[in-house]
């Protein structure tokens, strides 16, 4: 059976048919029926990534965010076509041919980045249109660009853990927690 950790924040480790342990990234996806979302963090090109979705909106929209947290970033762009001229005459026809090509900007065709949700079993493709409470599934990989995930679903965390403030002689100190997708009686003191 695959067992599941965490080593260094952000790896899954699955032993395949002949027992050896795969490590690789992993993408905790936690979904709260309850409140509607649908939580997942994952580490974009090295980089923490939080994606907090509605679990009834359709999964081309967190794909979408996901897509556009990886894409280049347009930041410091000025403009499109030729640079403006500092002087009013010098936007002549004749002037802007023989400008000098480090004076152009140059707008470069970005190449689509491919984000989508695989099922292992069957190596397809996760629908779009899939509701993100549906899509979401423990062990799919998660590609985005050159990256893939696994996909942790609902792993057992602390939601808070706390000591009384003053501890007494001749009485145990039990802490006060709060867990999430487990239970106290699944944990080790």
């Amino acid at each position: 059976p695959p067992v599941c950790m965490v080593l260094a924040g952000m790896t899954h480790s699955s032993s395949n048919q002949t027992g050896v342990q795969n490590l690789r990234p992993r993408a905790v996806v936690e979904i709260c029926k309850s409140e509607d979302t649908v939580n997942v963090a994952v580490p974009l090109r090295g980089r923490p990534r939080n994606l907090n979705r509605p679990g009834s909106e359709p999964l081309s929209k967190a794909i979408f965010r996901l897509r556009a947290a990886v894409a280049p970033s347009t930041k410091g762009k000025k403009g499109k076509g030729f640079k403006k001229p500092s002087n009013p005459g010098e936007g002549t026809a004749a002037t802007c041919a023989a400008a000098p090509l480090a004076e152009l900007v140059v707008e470069v065709e970005e190449k689509e980045i491919v984000c989508e949700l695989i099922c292992p079993d069957t190596g397809e493709v996760v629908d779009e249109a899939t509701l993100n409470y549906d899509a979401w599934q423990h062990g799919h990989l998660l590609r985005v660009g050159e990256e893939e995930f696994v996909i942790d679903l609902n792993p057992p965390s602390a939601v808070s853990l706390r000591l009384p403030s003053r501890a007494l002689v001749g009485y145990p100190l039990r802490p006060v927690y709060k867990m999430r997708f487990t239970s106290a009686d699944k944990c080790t003191w």
